[in-house]
């Protein structure tokens, strides 16, 4: 199987899915499952943008010492 970095497995959309489908308290559609799986990807990757800037900046403040 081929994976791509972002390319969770199941278990994580059904997160992402339910949790939009008990807000708006109904079933999504496919088009809206696949959107909340897209904006899912898209929020785990700027998150980890985000550690890994902060690691490197802490880095490079104990090298500068």
């Amino acid at each position: 199987m081929n994976r791509q970095v972002f390319d969770y497995n199941q278990i994580f959309y059904n997160e992402a899915i339910m949790y939009m489908e008990n807000l708006w308290q109904r079933k999504l559609t496919d088009h809206e499952k696949h959107l909340a799986i897209e904006v899912y990807k898209f929020g785990r990757k700027v998150e980890m943008e985000s550690y890994y800037e902060k690691n490197v900046i802490d880095w490079q403040l104990q090298m500068s010492k």
